[in-house]
């Protein structure tokens, strides 16, 4: 039977789906967090990366732990075009806070890194 494992990162959670050394890491956190999900991940042997959706608080660390996991990335190809900027999203804000937590989504991923995505995903337990 899989279990679950919740790497908290933040305001934001991460999660392995594990079954004997076998895992599939679910979000990838912020690079603030990256050595914190690296560190979760070492007892397994991560099969894939899925990301629930590509804001940066979730995605930001998918290109570097693809590579350093040697695992391939899932998304849904409808979240595809944000990987190369998530202001290919239309976001809008009302009031200050809004605009904080506007701006704060517009960051872009690391242009450093290219994301090689596999399209859509379906994953089944139980």
């Amino acid at each position: 039977m899989s279990e679950v494992q919740r790497i908290k990162c933040g305001k934001v959670n991460c999660y392995l789906v594990y079954e004997g050394d076998t895992a599939i890491l679910i979000d990838t956190g912020t690079k603030r967090y990256l050595k914190t999900v690296i560190e979760a991940c070492k007892p397994y042997r991560i099969s894939l990366i899925v990301l629930t959706h590509t804001h940066y608080d979730h995605a930001e660390n998918t290109a570097d732990l693809s590579e350093i996991l040697k695992a391939p990335i899932a998304m849904h190809r409808d979240d595809m075009n944000l990987i190369e900027s998530n202001n290919n999203q239309a976001l809008s804000a009302e009031g200050f806070m809004g605009r904080i937590i506007l701006a704060a989504s517009l960051m872009g991923f690391s242009k450093t890194k290219t994301m090689v995505m596999a399209g859509l995903l379906r994953i089944r337990f139980g």
